[in-house]
């Protein structure tokens, strides 16, 4: 977890072959932080790509492709701790379930 002073964080997790990064705004309150995934990793960019994708194509067939699944990091707070975070819930990852410690950066 990297949190930048310009109120932005970039969330990277991997587990083998289940991997990637989340990046959007957090704000804190007491010892609390509150994250916001940023458009790219929301089900409203996945809906806007999949659209224009759709109604670009020169016949009807609709386009199917896969994205991958991008945990929501709204749906927990963290704790903060004197140099690490911790969720309050569990973050679905996809294929694990994180609810550890992170070292701030």
């Amino acid at each position: 977890m990297e949190l930048k002073e310009n109120g932005e964080f970039a969330y990277e997790y991997k587990l083998s072959g289940c991997q990637g990064i989340v990046e959007g705004t957090y704000s804190t309150s007491k010892n609390r932080i509150k994250f916001k995934n940023g458009f790219r990793y929301s089900k409203e960019y996945e809906t806007f790509i999949l659209d224009s994708l759709n109604n670009s194509s020169a016949d009807t067939t609709s386009v199917d492709i896969g994205f991958p699944f991008i945990p929501d990091m709204s749906l927990t707070d963290w704790k903060i701790s004197s140099n690490t975070i911790t969720p309050i819930k569990k973050v679905d990852c996809g294929c694990f379930i994180e609810k550890s410690r992170h070292i701030k950066r």
